[in-house]
C-alpha cells in the first residue's frame, strides 16, 4: 500500500522548488517517496488558489505558468487534488473559530481522508487531532 499524506502550502511549494532542506525526515520522506512512485500527496483545491494569489502578489515565482505547474503536477500519478466538499467544510467548522480559516480546513481535508498533514503549522495538530509531519 502506498503512503499517502494532506500538503499544505509550504509544503508544495517548499518541495516543488526544490527546497528539501526546509523539512523533516517525516514530511519530506512523503515527498520524496511520491516523487519515486511510492506514495500518494494530496493536494487540497484551496492550497492551489493559496499557490495563485501569493504568485501574483510576488511573493514567490514558480519555474513555469501556473496551469503548466499544475498539469506538471498532477500528471505525475503520484500528486493528487482534493475538492472542497461540504463535508470538508462541515468538519472544518467544527474546529476552534479561533484558528486560521485555511488552516481549519486544512486539517478536516487530511481528517476525512484520514491521512496525515504535511504542515509546518504544529498547533494545527494541537486542536484537530491529525497526525502533523514535518
Amino acid at each position: 500500500m502506498h503512503d499517502a499524506a494532506v500538503t499544505d502550502l509550504h509544503g508544495l511549494v517548499w518541495w516543488g522548488l526544490s527546497m528539501p532542506h526546509r523539512f523533516g525526515a517525516a514530511g519530506g520522506g512523503y515527498f520524496r517517496r511520491a516523487d519515486a512512485g511510492r506514495g500518494v500527496i494530496h493536494v487540497p483545491a484551496f492550497v492551489l488558489d493559496q499557490l495563485a494569489l501569493a504568485e501574483e502578489q510576488g511573493l514567490l515565482r514558480l519555474d513555469a505558468p501556473l496551469a503548466e505547474f499544475i498539469d506538471r503536477l498532477f500528471s505525475t500519478g503520484s500528486y493528487f487534488p482534493v475538492s472542497l466538499t461540504p463535508e470538508i467544510i462541515t468538519r472544518a467548522g467544527t474546529y476552534p473559530t479561533s484558528a486560521h480559516r485555511a488552516d481549519r480546513l486544512l486539517a478536516a481535508t487530511a481528517a476525512e481522508l484520514q491521512r496525515p498533514l504535511i504542515s509546518v503549522r504544529r498547533e494545527i495538530g494541537r486542536w484537530s487531532g491529525v497526525q502533523l509531519l514535518w
